[in-house]
């Protein structure tokens, strides 16, 4: 199972995204191609989806009350998948 997670974290100072970005790695998350707020994960192969989601929402839950933001929206999608990146 793979997650890939899109975080906006609203009116963010640079050291608070900093903390965040850091957090997520801690957790195992990294950097999806060269989109700055996108993250991707690899679950074990029996997780199912619900499960995943619920860890990612932790795992961004965790990383911004670690960076003190307040509001940030977020979008993410669980597939069988990896998720295809491409930059320029």
């Amino acid at each position: 199972m793979h997650v890939m997670v899109t975080v906006d974290l609203h009116e963010a100072t640079p050291e608070q995204r900093a903390v965040f970005n850091q957090q997520m790695r801690a957790a195992q998350w990294t950097r999806c191609a060269k989109v700055s707020t996108a993250f991707c994960a690899a679950f074990k192969s029996d997780a199912g989806r619900a499960t995943a989601i619920a860890v990612t929402e932790r795992a961004v839950q965790q990383a911004a009350s670690e960076a003190h933001v307040t509001a940030y929206g977020a979008v993410c999608a669980a597939t069988d998948e990896k998720p295809t990146t491409f930059s320029s």
